[in-house]
């Protein structure tokens, strides 16, 4: 927009102030401009979505092939009634695998930020799940999806290592970096050994 707004303020102090023909000269800059950085990034154009994905953002966001990976999986396991959560903020998977949130939080910054709320949001969030009862639980073992700081109220991440292991039970992994596929083959003894960025995706036992 300020592009725009550069090049139209200066056809028009070029045209009033010295001629007509040089209103051109902005007109053929932000083409050159806009050119050379296509020019520049050429390669981004003529690469697949995942490798495109993967050059915008940062690789260890769980953005594209995991998510649709954990998606596709619980979507061929489950019914649209079901209702599944992410402990994550990857909202992307609700999508992806049209089904419904367990909880109204579908991102966890807020919840471990430094603010009077946090504490209070978790115990909601905890509220809601274990409502909920949620068929299916995808847990994002990624620091950019929860983003902790050092002051930051743990709570949950205790009740979620207890609530998981009382109630739920693994069903695949995949690690971010370098994973495309689920891996269903998965022992939970194994967990430990996989890569630390990773996305797990577990159903409930009853």
């Amino acid at each position: 927009m300020l592009s725009g707004i550069a090049v139209s303020v200066s056809m028009v102090y070029l045209s009033q102030r010295f001629s007509p023909y040089l209103k051109t000269i902005p007109i053929i800059f932000i083409i050159l401009g806009l050119g050379i950085s296509a020019w520049q990034q050429s390669g981004f154009f003529r690469t697949n979505l995942i490798d495109a994905n993967c050059m915008v953002y940062v690789r260890s966001n769980p953005l594209s092939p995991e998510s649709l990976a954990i998606a596709t999986y619980i979507k061929n396991h489950s019914s649209k009634e079901d209702i599944i959560a992410v402990l994550g903020s990857e909202p992307q998977i609700y999508f992806y695998a049209n089904r419904k949130s367990a909880t109204g939080y579908i991102y966890m910054f807020g919840l471990v930020e430094y603010q009077i709320y946090a504490s209070q949001m978790q115990k909601e969030m905890i509220r809601e799940i274990g409502s909920a009862r949620p068929r299916y639980v995808v847990v994002v073992n990624e620091i950019s999806s929860w983003y902790m700081r050092p002051k930051s109220d743990r709570y949950i991440l205790h009740w979620v290592d207890k609530y998981l292991k009382d109630h739920y039970c693994v069903k695949g992994v995949i690690n971010i970096m370098s994973d495309l596929k689920l891996n269903t083959n998965i022992n939970p003894e194994d967990l430990r050994e996989v890569s630390k960025h990773n996305l797990s995706v577990l159903e409930r036992k009853s």
